[in-house]
């Protein structure tokens, strides 16, 4: 991960929810979806997040679904409106 998304990481709440997030997303950078897949904001451009490359990856479909799954039960306050 690099320093601005540990940076930007502080805007989620420490739980296995965000633990669950980042493993995907390290995975999905290891080694990404084969066949169909979806770009994601790491940092959802709701939380201030950009479509730099460093703050976007590709999921597989249910990766993806999941990951939004995640957001809203790692998350607190207005942030949530995901």
């Amino acid at each position: 991960m690099t320093k601005k998304l540990e940076e930007d990481n502080r805007l989620f709440l420490e739980n296995k929810y965000t633990a669950t997030y980042w493993k995907i997303i390290s995975n999905a950078r290891i080694k990404g979806p084969v066949g169909y897949k979806e770009r994601h904001h790491v940092i959802p451009k709701s939380m201030g997040g950009s479509d730099d490359p460093e703050n976007l990856v590709d999921l597989s479909l249910r990766q993806h679904f999941i990951c939004h799954r995640l957001l809203t039960k790692m998350t607190t306050g207005k942030s949530k409106n995901l």
